[in-house]
């Protein structure tokens, strides 16, 4: 190694350079090579400092990461007015707050089941939780393969590529959104329910149902109104992963 990793001073004491765990001389454990020993600074090598060392590049990494992921986070379509959001700066109100918090940032939340969707009143914290758990998605991963869109918007690109068809294909758009990416839906079914829309929605939600794919979407409408409003086969796809309900009152204007 290029650095010197286990410190010595002349009581015989060793101190860890990363975690400063202190050991007597019978206690440091050797990988089975070299002793790396430095006359001039009493540094030596151990399997503790190494496991140290490991940890502080991931640190780095995860820190150099974090100073680029809010312009990361805009270049994935992510709006100016969330790009801050975190769980740090989310304010839970009610217990069901708190319980999605707990859930979303939990190690594994897509464990069990490769979607969530969150469903509540306008207003309540749904997109900036959403965000943040995009955000805490790509730290944890160190990806920028992930990629925020409001239902509306993503509507509007279908269509626009329908009518502009020799620019880009709508079979192009939807094979953007159906990736196996993380991706964020915000405000799913707030749209007029054409055929067109239902047809572009069920094989979007589909396709990233039947491929395991990450998927975070937000809405205002649990799954009856989802049902009354789209139809049975969306619904039942839409709610088929984790449902977090996100109480509370309208929040937007009050800060």
């Amino acid at each position: 190694m290029n650095s010197p990793i286990f410190a010595i001073d002349h009581k015989g004491q060793k101190n860890c350079a990363f975690c400063r765990k202190e050991f007597s001389f019978p206690e440091i454990q050797w990988e089975g090579g070299d002793i790396l020993y430095n006359p001039e600074s009493l540094w030596l090598d151990s399997v503790c400092s190494r496991r140290c060392s490991i940890d502080l590049d991931k640190k780095n990494a995860r820190d150099a990461f974090a100073l680029r992921l809010e312009f990361i986070l805009a270049n994935n379509g992510v709006p100016n007015n969330f790009i801050r959001c975190s769980f740090d700066n989310y304010i839970p109100e009610t217990p069901g707050h708190r319980r999605a918090i707990a859930f979303l940032t939990s190690q594994m939340p897509f464990h069990k089941k490769s979607s969530i969707i969150l469903v509540g009143p306008p207003g309540t914290g749904k997109t900036h939780l959403a965000i943040a758990a995009m955000r805490k998605y790509m730290l944890d991963t160190l990806t920028t393969s992930a990629a925020f869109v409001s239902g509306p918007q993503l509507i509007a690109e279908i269509r626009q590529a329908t009518l502009a068809e020799e620019v880009v294909s709508s079979e192009s758009v939807i094979r953007k959104y159906t990736t196996g990416k993380l991706l964020v839906i915000d405000d799913v079914g707030v749209e007029k329910a054409s055929e067109f829309v239902l047809q572009s929605w069920y094989r979007i939600i589909d396709a990233r149902y039947a491929a395991n794919c990450p998927t975070i979407y937000t809405s205002n409408m649990d799954k009856a109104e989802i049902e009354s409003r789209m139809n049975s086969r969306i619904a039942s796809r839409l709610f088929a992963g984790t449902n977090i309900p996100i109480d509370g009152e309208d929040k937007r204007g009050c800060y």
